[in-house]
């Protein structure tokens, strides 16, 4: 393999060739990684960031700069025989061309047609292009707070590379996927899913604990070894591969053996808001951007009687009863509500029924009643080709977040198309979630939103009321839920009266008016 393929970068070439794309990207990390330990020179870093972020998403940029559906599948061998066969035909018939003094109108023809057959080709079905303009880590530490994180990974064939972009500092960082690790990997999800929920106590920690422990290592390592993270509130993920469905609420920060119940775990959460985003540029970009002119009104849709979810009704007409007036509940006709109503209420609530699609993305869809009625149903590719006007989706359904994996590029599911659908963040689900659990912690969400907390520090605060519940104290119970985009406050922080100064200055008014009575009855 060429290994000065770096030039691919420095000229911001297309790649039609996916096969060939991973490496490429990989050699400019691996070769700029070098280059930075040696010179100490940041400009070797800003390489990393923009090979990473090149490489990432490509295909959503376009699918959201062009409003159109992304529906190919991974490029077949014959697909690629194909192309190459015809870059071959077109270097035959340039140099032909070029040789022949008269200029012959047939070649140029031929070559032409074959030009536009293999652009033809690579647009339409499998084309990669590095973004247009490069992006510094300046911007993004100038955009991010003085007490965050923002951790951004990428996965290669056996590594995962990845940056901690702080305000003041960014360090690169790596660390080898081997089979020890996603073997630990494969075992917290399924732990984290409630496969072990029927085995003793004792048995659930030390599972959990050994396996948590392992993966968490290499953020810990970086995280709390590190003075100049010492005052970190808050982690903003970008995860990527095997990372996508990993939700780091639920990671620990050290490995207690000693540990009894799943309340004393010291999760990520318990040091850290934690919250996700797709990517760096969309990060950037999102907070850059003037917010929107949200009404401060909350959409509640939810199933209507025989989709046989009765808690989903219950948490829309509990939504309903907390915000009165500010909020809309809907359990009928859903579809044309969501689809064909243009307001810009802040909040979209979704109670229904997921159903995911991983083989085509395009065709997973929510339904509010019976799955084989149309008109009920509201696929993936009909809400990313919407224009959402909401500061925030919730999807409060099973699975919303599940999708499928694209190494480098991220997870196509329905919480990314709402996202390129227009809605600034979105709360979804990563595995099938329990009704009672699932209910509490909206109940404690919408609570927290009441209060007037932003809507990422709601979701987290609820987290963490539910953890220290003995009953839903397992991540089973509260990890489900990811916060994907920028986070808003909604309402205005309810204003709380002190009886006792209300008392006092009831008394005083009293006292004053008997005073002045008191004084025109001696006058009289």
């Amino acid at each position: 393999m060429d290994c000065h393929r770096d030039i691919y970068y420095y000229d911001e070439t297309e790649i039609n060739i996916g096969a060939g794309i991973k490496p490429i990207y990989e050699n400019i990390i691996y070769a700029s990684d070098k280059l930075y330990k040696s010179t100490k020179d940041s400009k070797y870093l800003e390489n990393i960031f923009y090979a990473i972020e090149s490489n990432k998403y490509q295909a959503l940029w376009k699918k959201i700069k062009d409003r159109e559906l992304y529906t190919h599948e991974d490029m077949p061998d014959s697909l690629s025989i194909v192309v190459n066969k015809l870059l071959k035909e077109i270097r035959e018939v340039n140099i032909d061309y070029i040789k022949s003094e008269e200029r012959n109108s047939d070649e140029f023809i031929k070559l032409n047609t074959l030009k536009s057959s293999l652009a033809k080709l690579t647009n339409d079905d499998f084309s990669y292009k590095f973004t247009s303009s490069r992006i510094n880590l300046s911007a993004i530490e100038d955009v991010i707070t003085s007490k965050e994180v923002v951790i951004e990974l990428f996965e290669g064939d056996s590594t995962c590379h990845g940056l901690l972009i702080s305000k003041d500092t960014t360090i690169y960082f790596s660390f080898q996927l081997n089979k020890i690790y996603l073997s630990a990997l494969s075992t917290y999800q399924h732990i984290i899913r409630g496969d072990e929920l029927l085995l003793p106590l004792d048995l659930q920690l030390k599972n959990y604990i050994n396996c948590t422990q392992s993966i968490s290592e290499p953020f810990v390592e970086l995280l709390l070894n590190n003075e100049i993270f010492n005052d970190v509130k808050s982690l903003t993920i970008i995860p990527d591969g095997v990372f996508t469905f990993l939700p780091f609420e639920a990671l620990i920060t050290a490995n207690d053996r000693s540990i009894i119940d799943f309340k004393l775990v010291p999760y990520f959460l318990k040091k850290w808001d934690i919250t996700y985003h797709i990517s760096g540029k969309m990060l950037l970009e999102s907070r850059s951007s003037i917010p929107s002119n949200h009404k401060v009104n909350i959409k509640a849709v939810g199933p209507s009687e025989d989709a046989i979810l009765f808690s989903a009704i219950e948490e829309i007409k509990h939504i309903k009863r907390r915000f009165g007036n500010k909020c809309l509940a809907v359990l009928d006709n859903q579809r044309n509500v969501i689809l064909i109503d243009q307001s810009n209420d802040k909040i979209l609530h979704l109670a229904s029924h997921a159903v995911i699609d991983t083989n085509n993305y395009n065709l997973s869809f929510l339904h509010f009643g019976d799955e084989k009625n149309d008109s009920l149903k509201i696929y993936d590719y009909e809400i990313s080709n919407h224009k959402f006007q909401n500061a925030l989706v919730v999807l409060n359904a099973c699975e919303t977040f599940q999708g499928k994996v694209y190494k480098g590029e991220g997870v196509y599911n329905l919480s990314q198309s709402f996202l390129i659908g227009g809605a600034s963040s979105v709360i979804s689900t990563l595995w099938k979630i329990e009704d009672q659990s699932a209910a509490k912690l909206m109940t404690l969400f919408y609570e927290n939103i009441k209060k007037g907390e932003a809507y990422e520090a709601s979701l987290n605060l609820a987290k963490r009321s539910m953890l220290n519940e003995q009953v839903h104290a397992h991540p089973f119970f509260w990890a489900s839920y990811l916060f994907n985009g920028e986070s808003q406050t909604n309402f205005k922080k309810e204003k709380t009266v002190n009886r006792l100064v209300l008392l006092l200055a009831v008394s005083i008014s009293l006292i004053s008016l008997m005073y002045v009575i008191n004084r025109k009855s001696k006058q009289a």
